[in-house]
Formats: C-alpha cells, sequence, structure tokens
C-alpha cells in the first residue's frame, strides 16, 4: 500500500504500508503504516467486493486512534480520516497484490490526490531514507523497467508480530 494524506492544518504526506494481511474470509485487515510522524498499527476491515476499507490506525508512539474509512474509485481508495488529536483530512492510496511489482510512483499518486509538490516531494526521500538506515527496506532496480522498487528486507518482515504471522489471506 503507498498513498498520501491531505491535512487542511498541518499539511500533506505519503504513508507506505507493509506486513498488510488481509483475511478474505472475514474481511478483516492488519498491518502497519509508515509516515513522517513514525509507524503505526493498522486494525480493521477491506471488503473488496463492495470496494469499502475502514481502519483504525494508532501510532506506536501515541495514544490517538485515528479512522480512516475509504471507497474503491477506479483502483484508488479514496477516502476520508479523522482523530481526536489528528483533527481531520483526506487520504488516498493504492494497494497493490501480491506477488505483484508495486512501483511506487509519487508523481502519479499526489497528481491523482492533486497533492503539491512540497507537500509529497519534500517528506518522501527523508521517509525512503529513514526506513532504508533502519535495515527495515531496500531500493532494487525493476529489471524491466529500470525504476527503484522498495523491497521489504528480512529485519523489516521481524517487525511484524507473532500472531499476525499466522494470519492466513
Amino acid at each position: 500500500m503507498v498513498g498520501v494524506f491531505i491535512q487542511p492544518i498541518s499539511g500533506n504526506g505519503v504513508f507506505v504500508g507493509s506486513d498488510l494481511l488481509h483475511n478474505e474470509k472475514d474481511n478483516s485487515l492488519t498491518g502497519k503504516l509508515h509516515d513522517y510522524y513514525g509507524e503505526s498499527l493498522i486494525n480493521g476491515s477491506l471488503d473488496l467486493n463492495k470496494g469499502l476499507m475502514k481502519f483504525d490506525k494508532k501510532y506506536l508512539d501515541k495514544d490517538d486512534v485515528i479512522n480512516y474509512d475509504f471507497e474503491k474509485e477506479k483502483g484508488l481508495w479514496i477516502g476520508k480520516f479523522n482523530g481526536r488529536k489528528s483533527l481531520y483530512g483526506e487520504a488516498m492510496c493504492e494497494i497493490f497484490e501480491v506477488g505483484a511489482k508495486p512501483k511506487i510512483n509519487w508523481n502519479y499518486v499526489a497528481k491523482n490526490a492533486k497533492i503539491s509538490y512540497e507537500g509529497s516531494e519534500k517528506w518522501t526521500p527523508s521517509l525512503v531514507e529513514e526506513m532504508k538506515n533502519k535495515g527495515y527496506i531496500e531500493i532494487i532496480k525493476d529489471s524491466e523497467s529500470g525504476e527503484d522498487l522498495i523491497k521489504l528486507t528480512e529485519e523489516g518482515e521481524g517487525l511484524v508480530p507473532e500472531e499476525l504471522k499466522e494470519i492466513k489471506h
């Protein structure tokens, strides 16, 4: 998952999902999101047939819970979020299929969410660099296009809590 959020008060930003687990039997969704503000855990539902996704997001170092509500439109998940301390805003993301080569095209995402250059391009390099420096991801080249791709490392995969590893999707 890769996406952007638009927050009227504190500005725009980019988020990247990892360790997302979707159980098609009960439509449950769990995983992690990483953004400018830190790492968070998500827990909610994803109904691919109805094109609906809802989840609660909680940063590891904060007590506020942020509620996200998305509908799928033309291949993108468009939605809103709100939280007691985080205020409110809009969000958009793409979810990549298992086994697909996710091509994180920040310009495409930003353009579709009508995010300014300052909102996406300003924070993306530092977020990716921080995740790379922590050993959670590595940057690899797509053998066909030569574009940079982000791949979760073993250490990044190791961040998944044991109870989530047993969930089948």
